[in-house]
């Protein structure tokens, strides 16, 4: 029969195991067939010990439903709860009469004995670990606590080092749990609701290494915060509501080398006296500016993030001497001058506000400059080893691919939606680009070079293109060429390398020849300079006439002046009143339509601005999706490489149930088969029971028949036998 287990293994499984299983049953049933074929007083015990056994499965059945019922009518016992264990207090079975309570033998019961629904809060409540997964040796499950609510976590001894939680919330980070776990390196605080840490809560924490209190609503870290976490390494602090953190608050973690506090509301960093430092995501906050000596103190910092902030003074030139930087990231600020640091290799500095760029000496691989203010690029000539250059959507007027022969490693430039009236490009310049974009600029015409032979995709759309030399362009496979003015005789080169064929109503003047707009032109540069020329003379001509009109064509001379003259000279003064009206009226107008251009770069700075709170929503969704199924967070990495992460292991996942699902099928068919063997084996031993049974019968019935032949015998002998009167036997 089993017994109530108490203690640590009673928490071992959701609910107690009631009842037998079907493979027990049939063991029981075949244990009594085996019985028929002993003693009959063998069969009666046998069947007598099958009905107590299932006797006491039904009444422990019984009990545990009536417990269940107790626990959806009126609430789970404090002290008796799964995951739970009251110290001082044991445990007894429901039903008792004690409801769920019971001292420890040969002691006393005291007046504190909890008899109330405030006397069970005011006890503290034990947690303890209950799942080990892949990543964690410990998942504590089930917890809610709140503010003065008391907690115990563990047992006496936890040797446990990776922790976490699951369903579960807590208003405050309690002391109890660091000290609980003397071993642990890393805490999964993810998604707990924690508003407060408590004091001195980590002065046990001297093993613990990584922390991650993201996704919660923490608003402050004081200066003592992490006080004892001496050899912490990384600190998540990402997607709260912290506002400040004290300027000596990290102070006590000399050995961090990661710190995400990313998606919060800081106004500004606090001091990074940590010489081990080498990741700082501060993205998502409100930063107005980053302190020149900021980074002073990080010899080995790797990466900066300070995207999506307030940022219009951030000066580089300190992290000069940082050897190990890599990554920086200050888009989406309000930058105007950029310096390049010397050792960073991916730099990504777009949608700020920059004029100016300058660098003492640049290695960098990646950068990112597109729509800012740059009307020149000078600063970027040092920069030989840059792969990938964009500058769209800025105010470049002209670009000199003589300047960037040195960049022998570029293979892909954006200059789109720039003011590129021209560029310039030496007939014998060799560049090593892979991808150039031209589009929505003012280009008319592309000089003959040798620099674009090695492009593989050219993009010209939206320009004012009538004639384009592609004849060193030996290996290009795709040209957007829409939107532009090309002459006819130039476009049937290009139809099978267009990707934007044009086939709706052209303009005036124009045709669709191969699916490109276009039109005929005798001397397509001299045409065109004459159509320029004929509208710029138009123009002039129109402007004599106009003033002409407005001033008149005699000279005045004031000591000759007729009342005729003087007439003459109000009647104009009154027509200049007129058309100086006429000015403010069109002045007017002008302020209007400035209004309006003022008014849709408000409404665009808005979109901009849902652009970025979508953004944050996305990466905290991400994030949150990253933690439901708990993937690592190695480094300061993207979200798309996290996002990537999430999909890669519910993709595993979905595989790893798959096999465990065909596993359950083949285990289940294997039962089946087991199942039918045993019930094959029941009929043949009941049909060996039958055999022996009639055998019985049989031996039976012959038993009765001898016993009436031998007591027939023994009635003729005893007729025949001598007696002591004579040998006939009878007395005479």
């Amino acid at each position: 029969m089993r017994r109530h287990r108490r203690g640590s293994d009673r928490l071992s499984s959701d609910r107690p195991i009631v009842g037998s299983s079907r493979t027990e049953c049939f063991t029981g049933t075949v244990k009594i067939l085996f019985c028929t074929m002993q003693h009959r007083w063998l069969q009666w015990f046998c069947l007598c010990i099958t009905v107590r056994w299932i006797s006491a499965q039904v009444n422990y059945g019984n009990q545990y439903n009536q417990q269940q019922a107790l626990v959806r009518t009126q609430g789970q016992p404090r002290p008796y709860q799964q995951g739970t264990y009251q110290p001082n207090w044991g445990y007894q079975p429901a039903g008792s009469g004690n409801a769920g309570y019971y001292r420890p033998p040969n002691k006393t019961v005291s007046s504190t004995t909890p008899s109330t629904d405030a006397d069970l809060d005011r006890l503290p409540t034990r947690y303890i670990c209950t799942i080990v997964t892949e990543h964690y040796d410990c998942q504590i499950k089930d917890v809610h606590l709140k503010q003065g609510h008391l907690a115990i976590f563990g047992l006496e001894h936890n040797a446990q080092k990776a922790i976490t939680f699951q369903d579960s919330d807590m208003e405050y980070l309690p002391k109890s749990l660091i000290d609980a776990f003397p071993e642990m390196d890393l805490l999964n605080l993810e998604e707990l609701q924690i508003t407060t840490i408590e004091t001195n809560a980590f002065q046990n924490g001297r093993k613990l290494t990584s922390l991650y209190l993201g996704s919660n609503k923490l608003a402050e870290i004081t200066q003592n915060t992490f006080e004892g976490a001496g050899s912490m390494s990384l600190l998540d602090l990402s997607n709260n509501s912290i506002q400040s953190i004290d300027e000596y608050s990290l102070y006590s973690l000399p050995q961090l080398t990661e710190l995400n506090v990313e998606t919060n509301q800081l106004v500004k960093l606090p001091n990074l006296n940590n010489p081990k430092l080498q990741f700082i995501n501060a993205s998502h906050n409100n930063l107005a500016s980053v302190r020149d000596n900021q980074f002073y103190p990080n010899p080995m910092l790797q990466s900066v993030d300070l995207s999506y902030n307030r940022i219009h003074h951030f000066n580089m030139r300190p992290l000069n001497d940082k050897v190990d930087l890599q990554f920086i990231d200050v888009s989406y600020n309000n930058l105007i001058e950029l310096h390049i640091p010397n050792h960073v290799l991916t730099l990504k500095a777009n949608n700020n506000s920059i004029e100016g760029l300058t660098t003492d000496r640049c290695i960098v691989e990646y950068i990112n400059l597109s729509n800012n203010n740059l009307k020149d690029v000078q600063g970027l000539w040092k920069c030989n080893q840059i792969k990938y250059l964009d500058l769209s959507y800025n105010l470049l007027e002209e670009f000199n691919f003589d300047h960037a022969s040195g960049m022998v490693a570029l293979t892909e430039l954006n200059l789109a939606h720039n003011h590129l009236f021209q560029f310039f490009a030496q007939p014998k310049l060799k560049l090593n680009l892979r991808f150039l974009d031209l589009s929505h600029n003012y280009l008319s015409f592309g000089p003959k070079t040798t620099a674009f032979n090695q492009l593989q995709e050219l993009r010209l759309q939206q320009n004012e293109l009538i004639k384009f030399d592609f004849s060193g362009m030996l290996v290009l496979q795709t040209i957007y060429a829409a939107g532009n003015e090309w002459s006819c005789s130039d476009v049937q080169s290009l139809t099978n390398k267009v990707a934007d064929l044009e086939y709706e109503h052209c303009g005036d003047g124009f045709h669709i020849s191969a699916g490109i707009c276009c039109r005929e032109y005798n001397r397509p540069y001299n045409d065109r300079l004459n159509e320029v020329l004929t509208e710029t003379f138009f123009h002039e001509h129109q402007n004599k006439e106009n003033l002409k009109k407005q001033c008149g064509s005699h000279q005045f001379d004031v000591q000759t002046m007729s009342p005729h003259d003087i007439a003459k000279i109000q009647e104009m003064a009154a027509k200049a009143d007129a058309d100086q009206k006429q000015l403010l009226e069109e002045l007017i107008a002008l302020k209007e339509k400035q209004k309006k251009v003022t008014d849709d770069v408000q409404k665009f700075d808005s979109q901009r601005s849902s652009l970025n709170t979508k953004h944050a929503n996305l990466t905290s969704y991400i994030e949150k999706l990253r933690s439901t199924y708990k993937v690592e967070n190695e480094g300061l990495i993207s979200y798309k490489e996290k996002l990537s992460r999430v999909l890669k292991f519910v993709k595993e996942r979905n595989e790893f149930y798959h096999n465990i699902l065909e596993e359950r099928r083949n285990t289940l068919s294997e039962v089946n088969n087991q199942m039918e063997d045993l019930q094959r084996k029941k009929l043949e031993l009941e049909s060996v029971v039958t055999e022996k049974e009639s055998e019985l019968a049989s031996i039976k019935e012959n038993e009765i028949k001898f016993r009436k032949e031998k007591e027939k015998l023994e009635r003729k002998v005893n007729r025949n036998a001598p007696s002591i009167h004579g040998t006939s036997g009878r007395i005479a």
